[in-house]
């Protein structure tokens, strides 16, 4: 069963790490590419993919605040 709720944080989330795409680290950015093959269509919601969208979120505001070398 398809937890709508969830499943629309999780494309909401895949769309707001669209937009800072340019600026994931390579791990982050094969884990967003397949996040957001999965969520093309219909599939069953994992929430820990919620979470990973958010860490990845998380930590490009972390960098983006941190003092250039």
């Amino acid at each position: 069963m398809i937890d709508a709720g969830t499943y629309r944080e999780i494309l909401d989330l895949l769309d707001q790490v669209d937009v800072v795409a340019h600026d994931l680290l390579a791990a982050e950015l094969d884990l967003y590419r397949s996040l957001k093959a999965k969520y093309a269509g219909p599939c069953i919601v994992d929430f820990d993919d919620k979470t990973c969208l958010e860490v990845i979120l998380r930590n490009v505001a972390i960098r983006d605040r941190a003092p250039p070398p």
